[in-house]
This record gives structure tokens, C-alpha cells and sequence, in this order.
């Protein structure tokens, strides 16, 4: 699992889960102050889904060439696989380090993220 920053300030990470063709670089939403779920959403360009922090369990749209939304996690059939406890131990640790009221560092785009420490 590679692992970075992004320029929303919380964390992007390239991925194959089951049933993906290849890898994909997704986005992980941020985790404000009133959250008190132990879930992530997470998006790529082509897919939307849903990270369970405490049990790995991962929820996935099934792929969209025009880009996949929050509507796709509803009205699709969401298909359902395991984030190993390796990569999902890296996971957490990268997003606790991105928590902040003011996540982002390019002095345009700042996000509430401050939950991110608590997950």
C-alpha cells in the first residue's frame, strides 16, 4: 500500500482491492469534528466506497468511466471485501498523523479533519 498526503490534507493511497482490475489511487474523505462513526468513505476516479476502521470491512462501488458519487454507494450493488490488517494498521496510522481543524497545506483548500486522531 502506498500511502501519501494530499492537498486536501488527508490521505490518498493506492490500492487493488478484490474484484479491481489494478490498482487505484483513492482519496480519503475528511473526518470532522461531530463524526463518531469508525468509517471512512474513500473515491477514486472511478469508484466510491466505505472503510470500516475497526474491522477492515470494505464496501465498493462497482466501477463508473464518469466518475463514481455518494448516489452510486445507494443505488449500486456495493461489493464487499477485507483491507488486510497490515494495510489497514498503515491506513489509520496515516490519517491519525492528518488530524486537524485546518487540514491542508496549500493555502487554498483547508478541511475539518479533526477527528482523524481518534479513529
Amino acid at each position: 500500500m502506498q500511502v501519501s498526503k494530499n492537498c486536501m490534507g488527508t490521505v490518498s493511497f493506492i490500492y487493488k482491492f478484490a474484484g479491481m482490475k489494478k490498482e487505484q489511487e483513492f482519496d480519503v474523505y475528511p473526518i470532522d469534528k461531530n463524526s463518531n462513526e469508525k468509517i471512512i468513505v474513500i473515491q477514486s476516479d472511478k469508484r466510491i466506497g466505505r472503510i470500516n476502521l475497526e474491522n477492515g470491512k470494505v464496501y465498493l462501488s462497482k466501477p463508473h468511466s464518469g466518475g463514481a458519487y455518494f448516489l452510486h454507494l445507494s443505488i449500486d450493488v456495493l461489493s464487499e471485501s477485507i483491507l488486510h490488517a497490515e494495510d489497514l494498521n498503515i491506513l489509520k496510522s496515516a490519517i491519525i498523523k492528518t488530524a486537524g481543524e485546518l487540514a491542508g497545506d496549500n493555502g487554498i483548500v483547508y478541511c475539518d479533519n479533526s477527528k482523524a486522531n481518534l479513529i
